[in-house]
């Protein structure tokens, strides 16, 4: 047996985006194709057999084949982040599976979580490893604090509140800024003010707010989950004081300078750097330990909110791109090399998706590509230059079926226990305004008001339940997952 053939190769993937991007779903879906591998449903590309060195002296030569992957196994309790970095929970493919199969959609994770794939590639003699790991897009807000001093952060945050306009310069953040004119400020009126003010703008449908756990908690609960009521009917004061800012028993919040000589400033920069170590770090290793991201968008949810949820679509791009130039964490000290938590980012392949393509009209796939490419030159202008960027209009899980010769969206109905359908309906579906498309290409208005454009009886449809095939142990369909993962894997020709 060659060493080659010992041999085991590791591709870490990270996914991440915002709540309800379908991160479960993909991570799902790219599993179950993975362990019951079939190259005519999933395409891994082709690869040409090696011929023995008397085979090639006569001419001989083996035609492409496509790309196997087999004996296939989940490795539970692996420990792929060897390297200091905990908090990541396996993730439950065969839980998930059955799910799917039973008509139900897969349910969310609630934390980080790793899925770990172990079997071998036809292309390759050894084995081959692939890790997917699950990364909350609402944690990468946190990313500038990684090198920034509570000083700093502070300064940001105030600046951002202060220069927020019109219907988003609530009345709760005046209150905010005008407590912080007192010179003296009592712990539990700063934090109550600050988190009344972010509640407010969480209200608005922001969702990059720091510290990221008033939008997420450490048990991975999303805001809009525990008090979507509250915060629809104006009731923010129970909101605020539900959340937490910062750690549970160490809560921050930011001051001015004028306040920087005061106790309460010492006592919420030392918090704030128990923040640092103990989430932001760890977020931030466990993107830079992969070998590529994916970068999940709902599309529709961008389109039907405006253009302030397009500005947070951005700013997570932004953020992913800071959190993976080397640069920044000189000026740490080296502080957390040394502590194990970070390196050389490994990164080289970032994927921008549009998922849920499927809930568009298929003569506006190649609309939704444009828009998020547009979507990733704004955000990813400063990625360095040799980490590979390319966008992708895909659905992990295909429900919705369109023909070119019909405007209207076929969408299941009826479902009996194994997911299978026995009844489709067609319905009007939103289309992407011909006006977006100029130049040969679609873009991004400079605004746009939702209500206007997207309205009518006519919506982006929400699939209550999973579409399988109608056979036993059925695979998803899917819209162009395999082309993806060819990128991710390093194999996209």
């Amino acid at each position: 047996m060659r060493i080659s053939q010992l041999a085991t190769r590791t591709c870490r993937i990270g996914i991440t985006g915002f709540t309800k991007a379908g991160k479960t779903a993909l991570i799902t879906s790219l599993g179950a194709h993975l362990m019951h591998h079939d190259p005519n449903q999933f395409n891994l590309g082709t690869f040409r057999p090696r011929v023995a060195l008397s085979s090639r002296m006569r001419g001989e030569s083996h035609r492409e084949r496509p790309v196997r992957f087999g004996a296939v196994k989940v490795v539970d309790g692996a420990e792929p982040w060897k390297d200091g970095v905990d908090g990541v929970s396996d993730f439950r493919l065969p839980k998930a599976l059955g799910e799917l199969r039973s008509g139900r959609w897969p349910a969310r994770t609630t934390e980080t979580s790793k899925l770990v794939l172990e079997g071998r590639l036809s292309s390759w003699r050894g084995k081959t490893r692939f890790e997917f790991v699950d990364i909350p897009g609402e944690r990468f807000g946190d990313c500038g604090m990684l090198t920034e001093s509570y000083e700093e952060w502070s300064r940001q945050r105030l600046q951002e509140l202060e220069e927020l306009g019109g219907e988003f310069q609530t009345a709760e953040i005046n209150a905010f800024l005008q407590l912080l004119d007192r010179d003296a400020i009592s712990e539990e009126e700063l934090l109550e003010a600050y988190k009344l003010a972010q509640v407010s703008r969480a209200s608005h449908r922001h969702r990059f707010i720091s510290p990221s756990s008033i939008m997420l908690d450490r048990d991975g609960n999303r805001l809009w989950d525990r008090h979507g009521d509250d915060l629809r009917n104006g009731r923010l004061l129970p909101v605020a004081r539900a959340v937490c800012s910062g750690l549970e028993d160490r809560e921050f919040a930011p001051l001015s300078r004028r306040h920087r000589n005061s106790h309460l400033f010492s006592v919420m920069a030392e918090r704030y750097g128990a923040y640092q170590r103990e989430i932001v770090g760890k977020t931030v290793a466990h993107a830079m330990k992969c070998e590529a991201l994916a970068v999940l968008y709902d599309l529709p949810h961008i389109l039907l909110s405006g253009p302030d949820v397009y500005s947070d679509a951005e700013f997570l791009l932004k953020n992913i791109a800071e959190s993976l130039e080397p640069t920044r964490y000189l000026s740490a000290g080296l502080r957390w090399v040394t502590r194990g938590r970070l390196g050389i980012p490994a990164v080289s392949r970032v994927a921008v998706v549009a998922n849920q393509i499927d809930r568009f009209h298929c003569s506006d796939y190649g609309y939704a590509k444009d828009l998020v490419e547009e979507l990733a030159e704004q955000g990813l202008g400063s990625l360095r230059e040799n980490i590979t960027r390319k966008c992708f209009a895909v659905s992990a899980i295909q429900c919705g079926r369109s023909t070119p010769d019909d405007p209207r969206l076929a969408v299941p109905v009826d479902s009996n226990a194994g997911g299978r359908v026995q009844q489709y309906l067609r319905v009007g579906v939103h289309r992407i305004p011909e006006t977006w498309y100029a130049n040969g290409r679609c873009r991004w208005p400079a605004g746009w008001t939702p209500g206007e454009i997207f309205s009518g009886d006519e919506s982006f449809f929400i699939f209550e339940k999973p579409l399988l095939p109608p056979y036993r142990n059925a695979l998803p369909c899917h819209i162009g997952l395999d082309t993806l993962a060819r990128f991710l894997f390093g194999v996209d020709s």
